[in-house]
């Protein structure tokens, strides 16, 4: 069936801008305070490991798709370099705990 809105363009304008603003207030508080960790902790604005999954800067993974839908084309790129910044430096971080002994 066809759900027909009752919303006016005012509100739905409203309602859009006050999601923009909380995601963008929320992704600027993980990027400076807990990137590269999972997750922000909100009690001490502060990173930690995302429990459900292990993958670093998960949180920065999850946002590139609001980023996208929201037309941020700049922070998406911004974004994409951070990521590639972090997966390089645990790919760096892995080889260095392998101990850097080819000789087995």
């Amino acid at each position: 069936s066809l759900v027909v809105s009752t919303m006016s363009p005012e509100a739905r304008r409203t309602y859009r801008e006050a999601a923009r603003d909380m995601f963008v207030s929320a992704y600027d508080a993980y990027v400076s305070r807990a990137f590269p960790a999972g997750e922000l902790r909100p009690l001490s604005c502060s990173g930690g490991r995302f429990g459900l999954i292990q993958v670093p800067a998960v949180t920065l993974v999850d946002s590139l798709s609001t980023l996208a839908v929201l037309g941020n084309a700049s922070e998406f790129s911004r974004a994409t370099r951070r990521l590639l910044g972090a997966y390089s430096d645990e790919q760096e971080e892995e080889e260095d705990d392998d101990g850097g002994d080819d000789d087995g």
